[in-house]
């Protein structure tokens, strides 16, 4: 009853009340730079992060890509819950809900434009393929529109608009294009003596919140106009790791922290888990490659399968993979052996580094640099 009341009376979702002065930027990212690093032990990446994605709720209006800000760890006690609640503290008009229906989000996204935040998803929305695919439709502002029969009312088709921020928490890994709509913030237990406050409400009262709300949407709604006539060049990502991130460096320009958010961009885009079996074979095709430009095939199996810490070692029932398998996966990337020339008289069947520089910027994420401050 008290969901019902709330939302025939209006009261569901509330407005961020802008401050009375203008904000400068420095201002704005210290306040919420400064929640997230009291209260979480992440790395540095999902630090900036967590400051654009907030300031993109405030704006999400003015986007034309909504991408999710996914929480994940691989187990329980990781500070999912504490960063979760750091989102559900200080985004723009905040709708909270665990296990949500089709018609609560139908209703909810139509008419309030909430920052709609699920926790434990990896159970809420298992299953549930229609409400996933309604959540991933609302990713694109251009294919957010979702029809809907209206038994009450004859049978008459309703549309509903899914557009807008979303955050979402669970634990483990999603399926299908859900993740790949998702800027994933992934957790992990911290090491003894890592400590950082506790998030209640004595620790962090609601005053300060609202202050900190009140503060970035005064700074957002004054920078609107610089934000979305920034250009931002094309960085060495996936399209859609791209456009997930284009709008929040965007953000990150005219907040003026955009290299370091570019080292964020990268380093989380770099951050998504398990590779497939082909595509760590790329990359250990590409960890192993000598300074050459050519490498044979036999030369690279024996690389290949003299490293016990790769499972090309052991690939067939603990015996290394042979070379014909090992000639057919790349194969399966469109890459065949050729008779490559090493001096004047030997040849062998082989591969270029260029044809396969193509396949590791095709299917691999850019290998990350040593001087990288977030590895």
């Amino acid at each position: 009853m008290g969901f019902v009341a709330d939302y025939k009376s209006g009261d569901l979702v509330q407005d961020t009340t802008p401050h009375s002065e203008p904000q400068a930027g420095e201002q704005v990212f210290n306040a919420l730079y400064g929640l997230v690093d009291a209260y979480m032990v992440i790395d540095e990446c999902y630090k900036i992060a967590f400051v654009l994605w907030v300031i993109f709720s405030y704006l999400v209006g003015h986007s034309q890509i909504a991408p999710i800000a996914w929480i994940t760890s691989p187990e329980k006690q990781c500070g999912k819950s504490t960063l979760f609640g750091l989102f559900a503290r200080v985004v723009d008009r905040p709708f909270t809900a665990n296990n949500i229906t089709q018609a609560v989000l139908y209703r909810v996204m139509e008419k309030y434009r909430p920052c709609l935040l699920v926790d434990e998803i990896d159970t809420s929305l298992k299953d549930k393929g229609e409400l996933l695919g309604i959540i991933n439709a609302g990713y694109s502002r251009h294919a957010s529109i979702t029809p809907r029969i209206n038994t009450d009312n004859g049978g008459a088709v309703d549309t509903f608009n899914a557009y807008g921020a979303k955050v979402f928490a669970g634990i483990g890994e999603m399926q299908g294009t859900f993740a790949s709509r998702a800027i994933r913030f992934n957790l992990r237990r911290k090491h003894q003596g890592e400590t950082a406050q506790r998030l209640t409400l004595k620790t962090l009262p609601h005053a300060k919140t609202d202050e900190i709300k009140a503060v970035v949407k005064r700074w957002a709604s004054d920078n609107i106009d610089a934000i979305v006539a920034t250009h931002i060049p094309l960085l060495p990502i996936n399209d859609r790791d791209f456009n997930n991130w284009e709008f929040l460096l965007q953000i990150a320009s005219v907040l003026g922290i955009y290299d370091r958010a570019v080292n964020a961009c990268l380093a989380i885009c770099q951050d998504k888990g398990e590779l497939s079996q082909n595509e760590q074979l790329l990359a250990d095709i590409r960890a192993v490659w000598n300074g050459g430009d050519k490498m044979s095939l036999r030369f690279l199996h024996e690389r290949l399968t003299a490293i016990p810490d790769m499972q090309w070692a052991t690939y067939d029932n603990g015996l290394p993979i042979s070379l014909y398998k090992l000639s057919k996966l790349i194969k399966g990337f469109g890459l065949a052996t050729k008779t490559v020339k090493f001096d004047a008289t030997a040849t062998a069947k082989g591969y270029e580094k260029a044809q396969m520089m193509l396949l590791w910027e095709r299917y691999l994420p850019p290998p990350i640099e040593d001087d990288c401050p977030f590895f």
